[in-house]
């Protein structure tokens, strides 16, 4: 009777079971009671684990958890950390990229800088040279002139001291006159070589006025003395 009562015991619907054992037994006094009670004790010792073994096996599964997230933790940094070495090993690369382009970049404007100013330099040197044979051929056109139309008024003084006395002092005064153009285009003359490339056109057409005037009153006196 009790191996029956302890299978029935561990049956799912344990009450049902309980009534069902209990009910065949009432009224047989004492003895029935007390097997029920043993068969009851019995079934509840065995429907599970004790609360020791219970808690060993939280404590293990509680254990393994702790295991399992301490290696995703671990897992975890160590993919972060290699990110972030991978994310800073591309930076130092850009950087030192960068800093090699800035370096060839400047670099590449010192050269074009250098070539410039060697150029700039050639250009002005060519400049110099071509406004000093400007300036030779300007200042040697004008003296030519100038010692033409000096020699012209030189004639002219000559001719104005045998002028007769009733326009000698007209023509002293007109031969003075002269004298004045001729010193005023003779000053003129050696700005030439002083001019710069911007001037010397502006110099060169200053001369050219002055034996322009000067060349007027020669032929103006001449005319008075003829």
């Amino acid at each position: 009777m009790i191996a029956t009562t302890l299978r029935i015991a561990r049956s799912r619907d344990f009450a049902s079971t309980v009534r069902t054992v209990t009910r065949p037994l009432q009224g047989r006094g004492r003895t029935a009671k007390v097997a029920v009670s043993i068969a009851i004790s019995l079934a509840l010792s065995g429907c599970g684990p004790s609360a020791a073994e219970q808690k060993a096996k939280l404590d293990d599964v509680q254990k393994k958890a702790d295991e399992h997230f301490a290696a995703m933790e671990k897992q975890y940094k160590d993919q972060v950390a290699a990110a972030q070495k991978s994310l800073d090993d591309c930076q130092q690369k850009l950087n030192d990229a960068t800093t090699q382009a800035k370096e060839e970049a400047q670099k590449e404007a010192e050269e074009e800088v250098s070539k410039a100013h060697a150029e700039a330099d050639k250009l002005a040197a060519e400049a110099a040279k071509a406004l000093a044979r400007a300036r030779s051929a300007y200042a040697e056109s004008e003296r030519h002139d100038f010692v033409a139309l000096s020699k012209e008024v030189d004639e002219l003084r000559t001719k104005a001291a045998k002028a007769p006395a009733k326009t000698k002092s007209q023509v002293d005064k007109a031969m003075k006159d002269l004298v004045a153009k001729r010193d005023a285009a003779a000053k003129e003359i050696p700005e030439i070589s002083k001019a710069t490339l911007e001037t010397l056109r502006t110099a060169k057409a200053k001369v050219d006025q002055k034996l322009a005037v000067l060349k007027q009153a020669i032929h103006s006196l001449r005319a008075r003395l003829a």
